[in-house]
């Protein structure tokens, strides 16, 4: 996705091949558990539309799976990726460095990376980070605090399932 597409609840997963389906549909083809935040902000019951895309490498072995998850009442979209990066404090301690105004923070023993939105709203606020091999994006226009308590309870589910 380049810097000038940017997500929408209407259309979360802004890339070729993106379609709109079932929550058990992407669940099936994600090869994991999709954990959803159960906080007093957000809950499962609260998801909208499920987007997903799933690319090939340059090889038929190299999959990438990306699935998207709107809660329009609470303006958010919670993405999750697999295969994500091997290393995950690595990763996000780089990506926070190469980003001015983004932070590495910590959810409990969780590193995470997060993005402030632009004062402006032109953008989506994020936390992203790292569970059990998926890549997670807690996406929404508003503060680190509410951000982190959604990011917080998916780690917090994700401890209690697994």
């Amino acid at each position: 996705m380049g810097p000038d597409v940017q997500p929408t609840l209407a259309q979360p997963l802004p890339v070729p091949g993106a379609t709109q389906v079932s929550m058990s549909n992407a669940a099936s083809a994600f090869g994991a558990a999709i954990v959803l935040p159960n906080s007093p902000q957000v809950a499962s019951s609260s998801a909208g539309t499920v987007w997903m895309n799933q690319a090939r490498g340059e090889t038929a072995a190299v999959s990438q799976t990306s699935v998207r998850i709107t809660f329009p009442a609470q303006d958010l979209i919670i993405g999750y990726e697999r295969p994500a990066p091997p290393n995950a404090v690595a990763y996000l301690q780089e990506s926070a460095n190469s980003d001015a105004g983004s932070k590495l923070i910590w959810l409990g023993s969780t590193p995470a990376w997060y993005i402030p939105a632009p004062s402006d709203g032109s953008n989506w606020g994020d936390i992203e980070l790292i569970v059990g091999g998926t890549m997670i994006d807690v996406m929404g226009h508003t503060n680190q605090g509410s951000l982190q308590a959604v990011a917080q309870s998916i780690v917090d589910q994700a401890a209690s399932s697994g």
